[in-house]
């Protein structure tokens, strides 16, 4: 299947997991690392990969126990990447975490592409069919992100990100909020609407997460019973 030129993948693997007793993405999930599966995916689409933890040590870790498709790029980062610029880095930890944007400001920001695709380190099942049409349909946007239901139901984990954003970012960082769907009332965004999210992935599990002991054993199940469709 060929790439998405112009367009890298930023894996978001900072979580802490604390329901789950440590980082997921090394949790183990049909005989692999949760987060190969994140890989196995976005590797249908992009030539690099980068790889967000909330530290430098911990990405190492993460990134060292992947393997990633042959003519694609690894790059690590950690999610206080440019934005703790002096602190030492259990001076910036110590802060409190910055969530999820300042993750993706990192991945953006590590990306040689101007376009990135996001996804969370705890989704199994991305539907590559999915995330193709979100990077081809957001050229000329800033943002393309899925909308599921008439009160903003957005998935900005599983979304499209232009390193344009990196300023609006910076500044949400800054003032707050920080929640990661403010982003989108600030830039030109393409709304992925309900019905071609399920035209191109009828059961949506592109969106399923890991969070739980449970989810995890909804996953492998999940994987024993169905082949991912693409």
């Amino acid at each position: 299947m060929e790439i998405v030129d112009g367009v890298a993948g930023v894996i978001l693997a900072g979580g802490a997991g604390s329901r789950l007793g440590g980082n997921k993405a090394l949790l183990e999930l049909g005989g692999m690392p949760l987060v190969q599966h994140t890989v196995d995916a976005l590797g249908r689409l992009v030539d690099t990969m980068v790889i967000v933890g909330s530290c430098p040590r911990e990405t190492s870790v993460i990134s060292e126990a992947l393997v990633l498709p042959a003519r694609c790029e690894g790059i690590c980062t950690w999610d206080g990447a440019r934005i703790a610029e002096g602190d030492a880095e259990g001076e910036a930890v110590g802060r409190g975490r910055l969530g999820p944007l300042a993750g993706i400001r990192a991945g953006l920001a590590a990306s040689p592409h101007a376009r990135c695709i996001v996804v969370g380190c705890d989704m199994p099942f991305l539907s590559v069919a999915l995330l193709r049409y979100m990077a081809t349909e957001s050229l000329g946007f800033q943002a393309a992100v899925p909308r599921l239901g008439p009160r903003a139901a957005l998935e900005p984990m599983c979304a499209v990100y232009s390193q344009s954003c990196i300023a609006h970012i910076d500044a949400m960082l800054a003032v707050g909020p920080r929640k990661v769907t403010g982003l989108f009332d600030l830039v030109r965004t393409l709304y992925v609407e309900r019905a071609a999210c399920e035209l191109l992935d009828p059961g949506l599990l592109c969106f399923f997460n890991v969070n739980t002991r449970e989810d995890l054993i909804r996953a492998e199940a999940t994987l024993r019973l169905s082949c991912r469709p693409v």
